[in-house]
């Protein structure tokens, strides 16, 4: 069995299909398992999927940003003899990367691109043909890339929404790499444009409550979610921050709730979302990843009042 672990978002799902569909496609569906998850509880749900596997023929990790505890899973695995596969294009993965490369029964692509499908096309040889080529640019966009081409920038905005409507629905996320690689036209499906619809309007009402309701310090905005409202924005909190970043000029940072862990999200278009995510790991014994646009931190179960006064102090130079 083939495994196929990628980030659930726009640019993961278009990298899981450009893999299978290049690489695996002989494979699929009967001996490709995919599992679809998010940074903060990747090691959880690779290792869970390890372990439902009694034969594993490869480990493919794409659009994951690396830490330590994915990097020891991997090990572990290429210890086994297991072929790993990893894609990424985080900057956060450069400082696992030469530790990987290390082990036996590895490859590793890892490059600053806009987009791991952009990385993957660079790096791996794919001939794209024109749909292929399209879902490339729209998950360059997705990624915050911008794009004079007015359809791609409308069918990202369709894809992030649809996808960020509900990110617990892996379901339907396997059902679009399912009906990519049936060549089938995902723009026109009534599920997809329904959920983006929806998806907008949830959108809009949280930008207006992190305008409005946020707590500004210095040249930043930062607001704490409920536990409720992490559960009804969930995967919209990513987008709305960069929005919010680009209408207000400010350093975005979302604090919530997230299972048995806080998760902190961060975008800068000053390019400081690496390192405030990395002072809140650092202050409160988590792990961060990501971009010096766009990164999160992970941390332990906190109040996630101390970790808001931790924040006004920093950004007010008392730390």
């Amino acid at each position: 069995m083939h495994i196929v672990a990628a980030h659930a978002d726009c640019d993961g799902i278009i990298s899981t299909y450009l893999y299978i569909k290049h690489l695996l496609h002989s494979d699929y569906p009967s001996n490709v398992k995919i599992v679809l998850t998010q940074p903060w509880r990747a090691s959880k749900d690779i290792h869970k999927a390890i372990n439902e596997v009694d034969v594993i023929d490869s480990m493919v990790i794409l659009d994951l940003a690396l830490d330590g505890e994915l990097t020891a899973i991997v090990k572990e695995l290429t210890d086994k003899g297991v072929k790993v596969v990893i894609v990424d294009h985080h900057l956060s993965s450069k400082k696992f990367v030469n530790e990987l490369m290390k082990s036996r029964n590895i490859s590793v692509i890892w490059s600053k691109a806009p987009s791991t499908p952009r990385l993957m096309i660079s790096s791996m040889g794919f001939v794209l043909n024109p749909q292929e080529e399209l879902l490339v640019n729209i998950a360059d966009v997705c990624e915050g890339s911008g794009t004079s081409a007015e359809d791609v920038k409308e069918l990202a905005d369709m894809l992030k929404l649809a996808l960020s409507r509900d990110p617990s629905d892996l379901n339907f996320m396997r059902r679009i790499i399912d009906d990519l690689l049936r060549s089938r036209n995902i723009f026109g499906c009534e599920e997809v444009l329904s959920r983006a619809k929806i998806g907008k309007w949830v959108l809009n009402t949280l930008i207006n409550k992190i305008i409005n309701k946020g707590i500004r310090v210095s040249s930043v905005i930062i607001y704490p979610l409920t536990l409720a409202e992490s559960r009804i924005y969930a995967g919209l909190i990513g987008i709305a921050s960069t929005e919010v970043a680009k209408k207000e000029n400010l350093d975005i940072v979302i604090v919530r709730e997230e299972e048995s862990k806080v998760v902190v999200t961060v975008r800068s278009l000053k390019g400081n979302a690496l390192r405030i995510s990395e002072f809140v790991a650092n202050e409160f014994n988590g792990r961060h990843g990501g971009h010096n646009e766009a990164a999160s931190a992970t941390l332990p179960k906190v109040d996630t009042k101390k970790i808001i006064e931790r924040l006004i102090n920093y950004f007010s130079g008392k730390v």
